[in-house]
């Protein structure tokens, strides 16, 4: 009996690392990103190439809660994909990689975005 309480009490915290944990909260709403990233024009400075390195990293900050958020409306699955892109790239433009500014504007496709997912 006691060897089986041992077990019980050794084993609940390993069994605790296997419950479904809840959500972090994003850094920033969808609403923040867009405000912070388009209408301050951030996104337009980065793809100008006139950033610097640190407005490349704000830039990538931003979009890392986009795939943290839920979308206002549409499909979820698509959603994720997209903010994935969005992440990837501009991921890249921070690293330097040839053609990722080019990339990055493909994919910040806004109105595709806002068409599929953007609330009222």
């Amino acid at each position: 009996m006691k060897t089986m309480l041992v077990i019980a009490l050794l084993s609940a915290p390993t069994l605790a690392l296997f419950q479904p944990q809840e959500a972090a909260k994003p850094k920033y709403t969808i609403e923040e990103v867009m405000e912070k990233a388009h209408k301050e024009k951030l996104m337009k400075k980065v793809l100008s190439g006139d950033a610097s390195q640190e407005e490349k990293l704000a830039l990538l900050d931003l979009y890392l809660s986009l795939p943290e958020n839920k979308p206002p409306k549409g499909d979820e699955k698509e959603w994720n994909r997209r903010a994935t892109e969005v992440v990837v790239a501009a991921a890249r433009v921070v690293a330097e990689r040839e053609g990722s500014l080019k990339q990055l504007k493909k994919v910040a496709n806004c109105t595709a975005c806002h068409k599929a997912h953007k609330g009222k």
